[in-house]
């Protein structure tokens, strides 16, 4: 089934800092700045952001 509207997340606040200097972890990079972890979605499926949508117990912000 092919989508008729195109997905689109909304960040109110990203994060400002550089990717090239947060340390690496798990499907993003640590942010030191922020103390919070950083995920680029524009690699990934839609599938693959609506599945970390899902599975964050305690919320994205």
């Amino acid at each position: 089934m092919k989508r008729r509207i195109p997905f689109k997340v909304d960040i109110p606040v990203p994060c400002t800092q550089s990717w090239n200097d947060m340390n690496p972890v798990d499907n993003g990079r640590y942010c030191g700045h922020c103390s919070k972890k950083v995920i680029d979605f524009t690699k990934l499926a839609d599938h693959e952001v609506v599945r970390i949508f899902l599975d964050s117990s305690g919320g994205i912000r």
